[in-house]
């Protein structure tokens, strides 16, 4: 069997394509250099007995069982387990490692512990052995082909190594399991102002299929899937291409995370091929050519980056001036709040020769993705737990209030079903934050159990709050990995660790389950709620740490969304009753800092206050796209607030004053709005059905 094709190394490598007898000698060389002694390669006898490699290190006997899988879940661990339990006790080990080439989930983790009567389980799993291998060059060399050594028949064509590419396109698949957890979505297309549903994957295969298709738009709220469904539809094409190259096109799978202002198609390409493809070569041209020519379909994810870069409204006029070839296909992918209306999204995806760029503005048709209904919602966590906690995690999302709508985004789901059990303990209703927060706590959790956290998990988080808002500040979700390094190294040294020490934290913070790694030998957040949510954490430490002296700049929705959670665990009514007054104007506040902590205030005394919101110093307040469902608002003084694009449902705003206010896109869905004043209030897209209005002032 030859070696394994390799692509760039800042792709994971493909471990799944050495033959079991070649990963074990793999393993065996792993050891050797990751300061094990006396290792022996027991597996070729036929009588391991579960010990395809042991060792000794530290004074400590070790086994190795070596695992080319593609999953290795709970029942597989508990048979491997049981064989080196069987083995008589002069034999038994002091550690069992497990190397396997999939991801391992914290079930498995959890029966390894339970199984192995109380000798230490470690497992390096497919992103840590892939961190660890390529730290030692010569074992890469040894067992998969050098950089180049085939020529890919399709470069001079398409200006890049396709085959390179998919196989990228393979290991991304791969390594997210994204076909085994992936749930079929639901969405919804607007046709004359109305709404139709639609199954999402039918709809794309359709539009696919269309010879008249150009632009495609997928819309949906964060975590709702637009990502996975970029890499499902690059995994499908690209399996197309490879079973009849003349007849299918070959899918270019880009993100806006490599986007700068000004910068155009060519340049766009160029970077991503190299950065997050690992390509040395391509050939920007030829690759448009195949765009003009529809042997290539664009798949841009992530087109709310670019509004971050150049502001909302611009997005789209950036877009066109990147120069997709108007007779290209293309599927875009946005965040569906970063429009301020459904009027506003129809105006920027389907812009009047008048309004934009005259003549040149691209047409999209827009698919709107929708969140789990309770039979996805079922289906995805029977994806991701074994049969029998299956029926405990559904169980406690329908009985806890607010999780089923919590988990009707996947991204949220998934921390659920990874820490379900910590969330039991929360007494009151369950926000997003604690869902992050508890799977943060989870993983710290393991980390000490296993014995490979050296430092205090408060330190540790403090080190990717810092990370998060660096990278927020540089409006970008990556690091390269020479700064990531740096940054350990420096945080290492103001701990005290020593050099080894340093390595091994270095090793733990990459691995954590929060971060993977991005192209060009980068790090970034697994997901850029993560990031947000991290952000938010770290605004609250800046407060307790300066008193709110100074600037820290809170400009991104999502992460005041977090902020508004996050205030109820970590204020009381006393720090709410400082911040509540006006200190800065918020249109004389760019950053909106004080007006954050002005915001916190406000939602933490409405929401636990002793006192009536009448009381409270309302207006001017920002309390925008947030949950404020059974408020009572009456009488207060709300005059030029803004709740733009938040849940009002079921308040109470009887005589309340909304002069001049931003309602746009909030839903009043069953409040009471007897009397209130709305005059000058802007309430374009805002929701009032079943409401009371009657003596509304407007």
């Amino acid at each position: 069997m030859g070696k394994p094709k390799r692509t760039r190394t800042q792709h994971v490598l493909p471990f799944g394509d050495l033959s079991p007898l070649d990963f074990e000698r793999l393993c065996f060389w792993l050891l050797c250099r990751e300061g094990y002694v006396d290792v022996q390669h027991v597996g070729p006898r036929g009588t391991d007995q579960g010990r395809d490699l042991c060792a000794i290190k530290d004074g400590r006997r070790w086994v190795c069982q070596c695992k080319r899988v593609g999953q290795f879940g709970p029942e597989a661990v508990e048979k491997e387990i049981n064989k080196i339990l069987g083995c008589p006790d002069r034999e038994r080990p002091d550690d069992i490692l497990f190397v396997v080439t999939c991801h391992i989930s914290t079930r498995t983790r959890a029966r390894a512990r339970e199984k192995a009567r109380g000798i230490p389980c470690h497992f390096w799993a497919l992103t840590e052995l892939d961190e660890r291998v390529k730290g030692h060059p010569e074992i890469v060399d040894e067992f998969f082909q050098p950089l180049g050594s085939e020529p890919d028949p399709y470069s001079t064509h398409y200006g890049f190594a396709v085959l390179d590419y998919l196989r990228a396109i393979d290991d991304l698949v791969r390594r997210e399991n994204i076909q085994e957890l992936s749930v079929p979505l639901a969405g919804c297309v607007e046709v004359d102002r109305r709404f139709e549903s639609v199954e999402v994957w039918n709809f794309v295969n359709d539009w696919i299929s269309r010879e008249e298709s150009t632009h495609l738009a997928v819309l949906g709220d964060y975590g709702t899937g637009k990502s996975w469904l970029c890499a499902r539809l690059a995994k499908k094409l690209g399996d197309a291409f490879r079973e009849a190259p003349s007849g299918r096109p070959v899918p270019l799978l880009l993100s806006f995370k490599s986007y700068r202002s000004g910068m155009e198609l060519d340049e766009m390409i160029s970077r991503a091929i190299s950065r997050d493809y690992g390509l040395k070569d391509c050939d920007s041209y030829r690759i448009q050519e195949t765009l003009r020519n529809r042997k290539t379909i664009l798949i841009l994810d992530g087109l709310d980056e670019m509004a971050r870069e150049v502001g909302r409204r611009d997005a789209l006029v950036q877009f066109t001036r990147l120069g997709v070839p108007s007779a290209a296909r293309a599927v875009v992918t946005c965040r569906t709040h970063y429009f301020l209306s459904g009027t506003e999204q129809r105006e920027v995806f389907n812009p009047e020769t008048d309004v934009l760029l005259r003549g040149s503005a691209p047409n999209f048709e827009i698919l709107h993705l929708k969140l789990f209904d309770e039979t996805r919602l079922e289906d995805a966590i029977r994806r991701r737990v074994k049969l029998g906690d299956a029926r405990h995690v559904m169980s406690f999302v329908r009985s806890t209030y607010n999780l089923p709508e919590l988990c009707a985004r996947p991204v949220l789901l998934a921390l659920v079903c990874e820490s379900y059990e910590a969330l039991q303990a929360i007494k009151r209703e369950v926000t997003s934050a604690d869902l992050y927060e508890s799977y943060l706590k989870a993983w710290l959790t393991r980390e000490l159990r296993s014995g490979r956290l050296a430092i205090a998990p408060h330190e540790v988080l403090a080190f990717f709050e810092n990370l998060a808002e660096t990278l927020l500040r540089r409006n970008t979700l990556w690091l390269r990995g020479r700064e990531f390094g740096k940054r350990v190294a420096t945080f290492a040294g103001e701990l005290g660790l020593s050099d080894g020490e340093s390595k091994s934290l270095a090793r733990q913070l990459a691995t954590s389950t929060f971060l993977k790694r991005s192209g060009g030998n980068g790090w970034e957040f697994v997901h850029r709620s993560f990031q947000e949510y991290l952000y938010a954490k770290r605004f609250f430490r800046w407060e307790c740490e300066t008193n709110g002296e100074g600037d820290f700049s809170v400009v991104h929705v999502p992460v005041w969304q977090f902020v508004s959670q996050i205030v109820l665990r970590e204020w009381g009514e006393e720090k709410a009753l400082k911040w509540i007054r006006e200190r800065v104007p918020r249109d004389r506040e760019p950053s909106l800092c004080k007006t954050t902590l002005r915001a916190a205030a406000a939602f933490w005394l409405l929401r636990r206050g002793s006192r009536p919101a009448s009381e409270y110093p309302l207006r001017g307040i920002m309390l925008d796209c947030v949950d404020l469902r059974h408020v009572d608002l009456s009488n207060a003084d709300l005059t030029k607030a803004d709740f733009n694009r938040s849940d009002l449902r079921s308040a109470n705003l009887r005589g309340a004053i909304l002069c001049d206010s931003v309602l746009a896109g909030a839903d009043f869905a069953g409040a009471d709005l007897t009397n209130a004043d709305l005059r000058g209030a802007d309430y374009r897209g805002a929701c009032f059905l079943g409401t009371t209005m009657s003596g509304v002032l407007r």
